[in-house]
């Protein structure tokens, strides 16, 4: 009898996936990881060092707060900052080189590509906030530090350093327009950020971060959030690689939808009226990030967008032209999300005035995004840079609405009347000025939704008609191929 062989265990690369361990060896060793992190470790030490020689030279006046304030500015800089900004070229470059029909060839699916991507920042996050929690710690023995508290304030900042990590990833395989324009939003809004970090970690309890609440529902509603976030991020950064036959469009919008759990389930067991519109603000922005995406993605039809549908029959059709990739399915999605909004914020704003005004700016926001596809399926047939295009359309909008209000700021007899709203993106910006009445903007805010709708339908029955033939064929084939097989009889023995 021969002896048995040896039991040989994996090394721990081989636990993780492949596109894990590729990212994390060449983001650890990429330059920008390795100076940012030698480099602030160096400030810790060099920052500690200065203000542990002021409290020994007179401990009883030491004042610990600007050494707290700079601790919580370069964690929330590098949390918040500067690891988002890392991703946002991570797909790009794949794109770029060439080597994302090299990475197909191994069986990863664009999705596990993404995920791997987005987990290996947040691995190199974790392994940054690994490395300063020491720092942290000790700052507690200058005083004024509630550790409880500040751990706290440290999750949630990478948690909210993992959502803005996913969106980064999710965009960076776009067009390199959208990605300079988030690039100078980040910026700005991380400058604007700096300030709120320092608050946070003085004021933690303000924020309800506090660990002595005994309500839990807050929390998982948050936590719900954000891994749905983090999911439709992925989800639309997965889309941006994939090869035409993937239907990604379906998982987005379902993922989209996901918000009406909670919402539901609020409603059911507390009746919290602040937490079911805050989830209802939650689920528009969820709403108005896919779609975005969606309306701006290539249109194409193939058979196998329609399998998940098949076993419907003639229901299924119906089913389908919702989660179909290209703006006609987006929108007649955009028409079904938009309705579960109004519902949604129906049931928790009770004064009916606000609830007009909740109702017009939902709207109005919804025929925001149909004016791009409309207006570029009006005029050709494909385009290129549509995201970039729908980007340059809201900004030139926005500054047509100032240039308006200027105007009678200034004592002009211009007025912008409410029937600028009548092309969206100028009147979604001035549908907030005080002076107009919220029940004529409900009328032009309806108007305008269901008439782009509509239109944006119209310019595309050719490709309805289209998927119905296809899905018609599809049927009579699978039945062609479930009838039973008769014997065939030969002529002669």
């Amino acid at each position: 009898m021969s002896a048995l062989a040896p039991v040989r265990f994996r090394d721990f690369p081989d636990w993780l996936g492949p596109i894990l361990v590729k990212e994390l060896r060449q983001g650890l060793k990429a330059r920008g990881f390795v100076v940012s992190f030698t480099a602030l470790q160096a400030i810790f030490v060099a920052l500690l060092i200065y203000n542990a020689l002021l409290y020994g030279r007179n401990g009883e006046h030491f004042d610990a707060k600007s050494l707290n304030a700079f601790f919580w500015i370069i964690v929330g800089f590098q949390l918040l900052f500067v690891m988002p900004l890392r991703g946002l070229n991570d797909l790009a470059t794949e794109r770029k080189a060439n080597t994302l029909e090299l990475i197909f060839m191994t069986g990863l699916t664009p999705w596990r590509i993404t995920v791997g991507k987005w987990a290996s920042l947040v691995f190199q996050s974790i392994l940054f906030v690994l490395a300063v929690l020491p720092y942290g710690i000790l700052r507690y023995f200058f005083g004024g530090v509630n550790l409880t508290e500040e751990l706290l304030i440290l999750a949630y900042m990478l948690m909210a350093s993992g959502v803005l990590t996913a969106i980064a990833v999710a965009i960076s395989g776009l067009p390199p327009f959208v990605r300079i324009a988030v690039t100078v939003l980040a910026i700005f809004g991380g400058f604007g950020a700096l300030p709120s970090i320092f608050v946070m970690s003085r004021f933690a309890s303000s924020f309800g971060v506090s660990s002595s609440s005994s309500d839990d529902m807050p929390f998982l509603v948050a936590l719900f959030d954000v891994v749905l976030s983090v999911l439709v991020a992925l989800a639309v950064g997965a889309s941006t690689i994939a090869p035409p036959a993937e239907n990604h469009a379906m998982r987005q919008r379902l993922l989209a939808l996901a918000p009406l759990i909670p919402i539901c389930a609020i409603r059911w067991i507390s009746k919290n009226d602040a937490i079911t519109m805050t989830q209802t603000g939650g689920f528009a922005l969820l709403v108005a990030f896919t779609m975005f995406h969606n309306l701006a993605a290539r249109q194409t039809l193939m058979r196998r967008y329609f399998e998940p549908f098949a076993r419907w029959k003639r229901l299924g059709s119906i089913l389908a032209m919702p989660f179909l990739p290209g703006a006609a399915s987006a929108g007649v999605f955009l028409v079904l999300a938009m309705g579960a909004l109004i519902l949604s914020g129906q049931s928790a704003i009770g004064d009916r005035p606000q609830f007009l005004e909740f109702t017009a700016v939902m709207l109005m926001a919804g025929a925001v995004l149909l004016t791009g596809p409309v207006i570029w399926k009006a005029v050709r047939r494909q385009s290129r840079w549509a995201t970039g295009e729908q980007i340059l359309l809201l900004i030139i909008s926005g500054l047509i609405a100032v240039f308006m209000l200027s105007l009678k700021a200034d004592g002009s007899h211009f007025y912008p009347s409410v029937w600028a709203g009548l092309f969206p993106p100028v009147g979604f910006w001035l549908m907030f000025e005080q002076s107009s009445e919220t029940g004529e903007w409900i009328g032009v805010a309806l108007v305008s939704f269901l008439g782009y709708a509509v239109v944006l339908q119209m310019l595309n029955r050719r490709y309805w008609r289209e998927a119905f033939v296809v899905f018609r064929e599809m049927q009579r084939s699978r039945q062609a191929d479930s009838a039973p097989k008769t014997s065939v009889q030969t002529v002669a023995e």
